[in-house]
């Protein structure tokens, strides 16, 4: 009998993500056990801070207090307006400077090759310098530099990281997929201009890309702006809402899953 190997794909969708951090505390408080997480953009990032050790219920509180101003740090050069000098802090901060071989889950994070437009999946080396990649806003962002490749938003090419997680071992994958709903989101300046577009081909994508997760877990997110941060708690609500929706589901297909 194989042993079932569970894997927790974490999508991208900015402010929209913090989601993801309710539907890891219902799990965890359902002993749903996560043997692998791979994430995307935002989704690397909550996905790194739980795979280091971080309490998600202490993130949760820290999401309130948490604003743009504390995350940027702006440059205005050729490659970006955001030097991301402060989000790598504060991520390196929250991962506790872990590299992934340190991490309490097997973890991943997903990045674009912005020279050669291929998917990047980071499992090596300090997680805060692939998770800083991970998030890299294509013009908003500086890129990051690993490897000789210069790396930017994994939202890219891989909204939802379902082949990273198989990469990690998983053989039954719960994705956490976060709708988009373009007329939710304001265009009032660059960054939400550049979200925008990046949605909307994101859209156009997902029509002709099907995922190979097992279940989707859909938070009910897309009447929130992609920089709404000041909405944190409604995220991580919605996103136990939906979690606790799926748990009849997710435990019918482990229990089926588990006796092949």
């Amino acid at each position: 009998m194989k042993k079932l190997k569970i894997g927790i794909a974490l999508g991208a969708g900015a402010a929209r993500g913090l989601a993801h951090i309710g539907v890891l505390q219902v799990l965890k408080e359902e002993k749903i056990p996560i043997d692998v997480i791979a994430g995307t953009s935002i989704g690397s990032m909550i996905g790194a801070f739980y795979a280091a050790g971080t309490d998600l219920y202490l993130l949760g509180k820290l999401a309130e207090q948490i604003g743009w101003r504390h995350l940027v740090d702006l440059k205005f050069c050729k490659n970006g307006l955001i030097n991301g000098r402060e989000i790598f802090n504060f991520i390196r901060l929250l991962t506790q400077n872990k590299d992934f071989s340190e991490l309490e889950i097997p973890f991943a994070a997903v990045a674009a090759d912005l020279q050669r437009g291929e998917e990047v999946i980071l499992r090596e080396g300090l997680v805060a310098e692939a998770v800083r990649a991970s998030i890299s806003l294509p013009g908003v962002f500086v890129p990051a530099e690993i490897g000789g490749r210069l790396l930017v938003d994994g939202g890219v090419v891989s909204r939802l990281p379902v082949r990273a997680a198989k990469e990690l071992g998983a053989n039954f994958i719960i994705g956490v997929d976060l709708p988009v709903d373009l007329t939710a989101n304001r265009t009032t300046n660059m960054l939400e201009i550049i979200l925008q577009t990046i949605s909307i081909m994101d859209c156009e994508i997902t029509k002709f890309k099907a995922t190979e997760a097992d279940l989707i877990i859909t938070p009910a997110v897309q009447d929130i702006s992609l920089t709404a941060l000041q909405r944190s708690q409604e995220c991580i609500e919605l996103g136990r809402q939906a979690a606790l929706e799926s748990l009849p589901k997710i435990n019918q297909l482990i229990s089926e899953n588990s006796e092949k």
